[in-house]
């Protein structure tokens, strides 16, 4: 049997719905694939590929690649990219087809930043917009640097963690296209919303000093741009752009950082600030680019891979010790206990080794880094039912909860 087991673009493939696939849509655009088969020294002999309106036909040739040649792509529109192969014994595959996006454009977004800086403190972003016609479709662009989550109407946008992709944003800034974000849109009033994060934007650790003790050039203030796009029935299009307009304030995230862990208080989260009609944030401060050229991410996005529960669960020293059986890199889900009271604290510690004794961990090896996530209870219905943090992970075999 010859069968088409993977399509590719430009060489760059997202698999596995992590997200939608992309086409980095500039200069010369291949389509590649690769093919198994049940016979003996089979191989390729002829192929045609068909993308939207193009059809190359039928052409006589054994590289598993092919030039487009049609009209340019569209940009964040869905494109079905359909391969057939047959081989050197005249078998033909089955075709198959696959959805890729041109997630290639114009970059028309200002930069925007929370009014006053707060080393550590994640940065809540929103605007509301109303919708008076029916809609099409919509895409949202965006790059939150260092790290973000994009919210619709309340709705948390695909289920990829650490975007956009860690770059020197002097030089390059990489945005995310999320795609059908047409189903979360209504009638009437409807919110766009964002946290970002200070990933590699900024953090504490030497890492992001020079030998010399200037900060490294990508080093400054936690900033957002974006850029939605609704495509109406009619065929019209309208973008809502990151400008002044926007607000921003902060929420439950009080300090994130890489290699020192996160801390989440309940008791400042506010409910409904990424639903339409909130009021209570101040407007975003307009800020200068990082200065890098604006390129869609087409990297596979870290996503999670694999659940681990405990292999192992003892008591030491007050804190609860557990062994995940195998290093990770990774962070905790927690379920939360009901009833929790406002204020009480839920400390886990990260490490991948333990102390001869096994009663602590070794934190030797972190070189300083604290690895430590926190959870504060609100004591009220902002207490979450699972929690885990959002912007850091941590490599890790034991984990130590108080």
């Amino acid at each position: 049997m010859l069968k088409i087991d993977r399509i590719g673009v430009n060489f760059h493939m997202l698999k596995g719905g992590a997200r939608t696939r992309l086409v980095d849509g500039r200069g010369d655009v291949f389509f590649s694939w690769g093919a198994i088969s049940d016979r003996e020294n089979a191989h390729q002999s002829a192929c045609r590929v068909r993308a939207g309106e193009w059809d190359s036909g039928w052409r006589e040739q054994a590289e598993a690649f092919l030039r487009y040649s049609g009209d340019p792509l569209p940009e964040g529109a869905p494109i079905e990219v359909a391969v057939e192969i047959r081989d050197c014994f005249g078998e033909t595959a089955a075709p198959r087809t696959e959805i890729f996006y041109n997630a290639r454009t114009d970059w028309r977004a200002g930069w925007i930043a929370a009014p006053t800086d707060a080393r550590g403190r994640a940065v809540y972003f929103r605007r509301d917009f109303r919708l008076n016609r029916p809609v099409k479709s919509a895409v949202l662009y965006a790059c939150g640097i260092g790290y973000q989550a994009m919210y619709v109407n309340g709705e948390r946008l695909g289920r990829a963690k650490l975007d956009p992709a860690h770059t020197d944003y002097t030089r390059e800034c990489q945005y995310v296209l999320y795609t059908g974000v047409e189903e979360l849109l209504r009638a009437g009033e409807n919110c766009v919303s964002a946290i970002v994060g200070e990933g590699w934007r900024r953090n504490d650790q030497t890492l992001h000093t020079l030998s010399d003790g200037r900060e490294v050039r990508f080093n400054g203030v936690p900033q957002l741009t974006a850029m939605l796009k609704i495509t109406y029935s009619g065929g019209e299009t309208e973008w809502f752009c990151t400008d002044s307009s926007w607000q921003a304030g902060a929420g439950a995230i009080v300090s994130n950082d890489i290699f020192n862990g996160e801390t989440c208080d309940a008791r400042l989260a506010i409910l409904g600030w990424n639903r339409a009609g909130f009021s209570g944030f101040a407007p975003a401060r307009a800020v200068p680019s990082p200065g890098g050229e604006m390129n869609p991410m087409i990297v596979e996005p870290i996503v999670e891979c694999e659940t681990h529960a405990p292999v192992a669960i003892w008591h030491a020293g007050g804190a609860c010790m557990l062994d995940f059986g195998e290093n990770i890199a990774g962070v905790v889900r927690l379920r939360l206990p009901k009833g929790l009271a406002a204020g009480q604290e839920i400390r886990i510690q990260h490490a991948e080794e333990l102390e001869e004794n096994g009663a602590a961990l070794y934190t030797a090896p972190l070189r300083g880094a604290r690895a430590e996530d926190v959870y504060i209870a609100s004591g009220d219905e902002r207490d979450l039912e699972i929690w885990q943090p959002e912007f850091t992970y941590h490599g890790f075999r034991y984990a130590r909860i108080t």
